[in-house]
């Protein structure tokens, strides 16, 4: 999931990172990261998706 969404979004999520780690700091930036992987791994996990052949 996360290198499906990775292409083409680099520079609009560059100054996205500077606005948060600014506002809440940085270990709230890599929560919120580490948050949306683990979101990726159960939605890739689950088994409404296994049995697709995705």
């Amino acid at each position: 999931m996360t290198t499906l969404c990775a292409p083409g979004g680099g520079p609009q999520r560059f100054s996205l990172v500077g606005l948060v780690a600014a506002a809440w700091g940085t270990g709230a930036f890599f929560a919120l990261c580490g948050a949306l992987c683990l979101l990726a791994a159960a939605t890739g996990l689950s088994p409404a998706l296994r049995g697709v052949g995705l």
